[in-house]
C-alpha cells in the first residue's frame, strides 16, 4: 500500500474483527501506521501542540511533496518529552504545520486526529484490538 489512510480505510471496509488483524499484522512493519496508532491510543504520549482544529492548508491529493511514511520521523519535536520540548511553541508548531502541508491530505487527516487523540482512525480500531495485534505498542 502506498499511502498510510489506504491501511487505515482497509481495516475499515474488514467486516470481521479478525480481518482487522490480519490488515494490521501484514503491516506490522510499517512503523508510520504504527505512530498514529500509538500516538492515537497510548494515554502516556502528550503533545506539545494545541488541541483542536489545524489550521493548515492541505497539498493537492496527486501532487503531495513527501509522504507520511518519511515526515512521521518529525514527531519527536511535537511529543512530551521529545527535542521540541526545548523549542518554542512557534518553532514546534511551525514544524508540525509543515508536515501536515506536504503529506497526502488523507494522511495529514489521520495525523490531525491522532493528537486530538480522536479514536476514530479506522472504523473498529479500538484499544483492545491494538493491544491483541501489538501488545507491546501501548
Amino acid at each position: 500500500m502506498r499511502y498510510t489512510y489506504e491501511i487505515f480505510e482497509a481495516v475499515t471496509k474488514a467486516k470481521t474483527a479478525a480481518e482487522k488483524k490480519d490488515i494490521l499484522t501484514q503491516n506490522e512493519k510499517e512503523w508510520a501506521m504504527k505512530d498514529l496508532i500509538k500516538g492515537t491510543f497510548d494515554d502516556s504520549l502528550e503533545f506539545l501542540l494545541p488541541k483542536g482544529e489545524v489550521p493548515y492548508t492541505a497539498c493537492q491529493e496527486h501532487n503531495a511533496p513527501s509522504d507520511w511514511k518519511r515526515q512521521h520521523k518529525q514527531l519527536r519535536y511535537v511529543v512530551k518529552g521529545g527535542p521540541g520540548e526545548k523549542m518554542s511553541a512557534i518553532k514546534r508548531e511551525h514544524i508540525f504545520l509543515g508536515m501536515l502541508e506536504s503529506i497526502h491530505p488523507k494522511d495529514a487527516e489521520l495525523v490531525v486526529k491522532m493528537i486530538n487523540k480522536d479514536k476514530t482512525l479506522a472504523k473498529g480500531l479500538t484499544k483492545k484490538l491494538v493491544k491483541e495485534v501489538f501488545p507491546s505498542l501501548i
